[in-house]
């Protein structure tokens, strides 16, 4: 039997689950962690002090199974705690640890004692004057308060931030800290050497071969001679990593003469291949399969231009698919500024229901934008045309209509989430402004403003707090219908329509309007917490609220908060709410969503109607809303 115990040890520590049992069985002197306990710390909770050490104990439920003891454990976890209190200013606080016997033979109580001793706070903190940086920018950067608990660690940390302070204004300081400690006061003073002010001698460029040095010297926002700040550095390699040229990037200076204070910038990057070629099969919301393709060349001559063909389609039945396909050609520098100009001719196949009514839509298109992007804040202003020549049927009634649409649009948008696919933190925020003329005689000109903003909290472990706000406004210009029949002017396909599982969940695609004429006026609200279940799969409960609206009189804040329809029902004018709950499997492509989502009420369209009162919607989707 003592012959198993090492082969039993490494099934414990691999599989715990299965092994429990060979635990109590086989190994003896083996112990789990029944529980911890601290005593002495009245300063600082236990909670606080759980979330920084390594041992811990089984659930409270018992779904967990307790872990292992381990004495290295232990001992780091002393040291830990004793760091803790030194941070909070108990400078000499001691801690001690013992295992006692659990419930059972194989299982230990582990009791932390703390001795807390006296907490030591700062007195005052001064800093040396400079002609580059006074005392209150100096003190504005660092986290260390006078009359607050002293602590050396960010006394540290504190040291590293004036120096990036001063690293902006092109210095390299040598800073000191003296600490002066009077019983449980101490004094702190930072002492500061600027010396030169250092400025870029040369801009040495490595590890280019197809791409040309010109096209990484332009990112690079510093010409010789330029003083050297610490936030153009950083910028700089943000432009290099958006030309989307190099799979690394990265602008490192080098002190070139430190008594003239010259110093050199080496770029150093590593190229990506200039062509591709990918493709991807799939389904989508409405489409039981789709396929894909592009080719690109991301650097023709050396020059950082780009181009790509690019197609898709999707297939749902013989009346039901969609099709694209398009040439983009992109100049990253035009006119020699740093404005990236974007050609795409394309042609486009759409499928799609608006309310009861189906539509295709199909025809070529031109879009030429205007982009400047500001890397740093992940950020970028658009100027967009768009012409177009559609032919628009509608399935159900077999009408055609050959529109000839223009669109001039102006954008600012911010993606600042920490993964696109995924996001836990972060924001997602467009605002626009598109002009539009989609009737002959000028009698179609009409404004549509969009603002979007969405906001994402992290929670627990890999856990969220998501919400978004859209709405959506088209109003007139010039002369053509006014009032009520402001809508005569825009194509049924340019109206406003809400529903659906990448809107208001419960509904079908485009389904709150159900006469399929739309709105101009279109309010969306999303709140949802995403919970982590375990590996792969992860849960959702969320609350969507959403209209549209044809006249703008009709919004009115009682109809905002409570069903007016006959019977409690939701009328044309109210703001429809669902709540509901899904299940999220996380795939490379995005988290694969199955959601299930219940009105608060019925339609009062329904029950007019006589049909069905429909009440909930299970609805599939690929990646998170927003």
């Amino acid at each position: 039997m003592r012959a198993l115990a090492p082969l039993a040890a490494l099934l414990v520590l691999l599989l715990p689950a299965t092994a429990r049992a060979l635990d109590e069985e086989l190994l003896g002197a083996l112990k789990r962690v029944q529980e911890v306990r601290f005593e002495g710390n009245r300063s600082i909770k236990d909670g606080a002090i759980k979330k920084v050490i390594k041992t811990g104990a089984g659930s409270f439920l018992g779904l967990r199974s307790p872990p292992l003891f381990r004495p290295d454990f232990l001992k780091a976890d002393v040291v830990t705690i004793q760091n803790l209190y030194i941070r909070h200013g108990f400078l000499e606080a001691s801690v001690a640890a013992r295992a006692d016997s659990g419930d059972k033979a194989s299982r230990v109580v582990v009791v932390f004692t703390v001795h807390e001793s006296l907490q030591v706070r700062v007195r005052s903190m001064e800093f040396d004057t400079s002609y580059v940086l006074d005392g209150g920018a100096m003190r504005r950067a660092t986290k260390l308060r006078v009359g607050e608990a002293y602590d050396p660690v960010q006394l540290a940390l504190d040291r590293e931030a004036i120096a990036q302070l001063f690293a902006e204004e092109g210095y390299f300081p040598s800073i000191t800290t003296l600490v002066t400690r009077d019983s449980l006061w101490v004094d702190v003073r930072v002492g500061i050497k600027t010396g030169p002010r250092y400025r870029v001698r040369d801009i040495r460029i490595a590890g280019v071969a197809e791409v040309d040095t010109n096209v990484v010297r332009r990112e690079i926002q510093f010409d010789p001679g330029d003083p050297f700040r610490r936030e153009r550095v950083i910028k700089s390699t943000e432009r290099l990593y958006g030309t989307t040229l190099f799979n690394s990037a990265e602008v490192v200076p080098t002190l070139a003469d430190t008594t003239s204070g010259l110093l050199d910038l080496d770029a150093r990057v590593r190229e990506r291949k200039e062509r591709y070629l990918q493709g991807g099969v799939g389904v989508s919301n409405i489409e039981i399969i789709r396929l894909s393709g592009e080719w690109g060349h991301r650097n023709l001559a050396g020059t950082g231009r780009a181009i790509s063909l690019g197609a898709s389609f999707g297939y749902f039945d013989p009346v039901k698919w969609n099709a694209h396909a398009q040439v983009s050609y992109v100049e990253p520098w035009l006119l020699g500024l740093r404005l990236r100009g974007q050609l795409t001719p394309l042609w486009d196949r759409s499928y799609y229901t608006l309310g009861a009514n189906t539509y295709v839509e199909e025809g070529p298109q031109i879009l030429t934008a205007l982009i400047y992007d500001y890397p740093y804040s992940k950020s970028q202003v658009s100027l967009t045309l768009e012409n177009s020549w559609p032919r628009i049927e509608n399935v159900d009634s077999s009408i055609v209509t050959h529109p000839n649409v223009r669109r001039w649009t102006v954008a600012y948008s911010q993606d600042v989430r920490d993964d696109r696919l995924d996001p836990r933190s972060g924001s997602l925020s467009r605002y626009a402004v598109q002009l539009a003329n989609a009737k002959s005689g000028g009698q179609g000109n009409y404004l549509h403003f969009e603002v979007m903003n969405g906001m994402h909290l992290p929670r627990g472990n890999r856990g969220a707090l998501s919400g978004r706000v859209r709405a959506a406004l088209i109003a007139p210009v010039g002369p053509g219908p006014q009032g009520e029949d402001v809508l005569a002017r825009v194509e049924k396909t340019d109206r406003l329509y809400i529903g659906g599982v990448s809107s208001l969940r419960g509904y079908h695609e485009n389904g709150v309007d159900d006469n399929g004429n739309g709105g101009r006026l279109m309010l969306n609200l999303n709140l949802e917490l995403r919970i982590p279940l375990k590996g792969l799969l992860s849960s959702a409960v969320f609350l969507d609220g959403g209209n549209v609206w044809r006249h703008l009189a009709d919004v009115k804040l009682e109809r905002m908060l409570t069903a007016q329809g006959v019977g409690g029902t939701y009328g044309a004018a109210d703001m429809r709410y669902a709540i509901g709950a899904g299940i999220r499997v996380r795939t490379p492509i995005g988290p694969m969503r199955l959601d299930y989502g219940w009105r608060l009420h019925s339609d009062e369209s329904d029950l007019l109607a006589g049909r069905k009162l429909e009440r909930s919607l299970v609805q599939f989707g690929i990646g998170q809303m927003f």
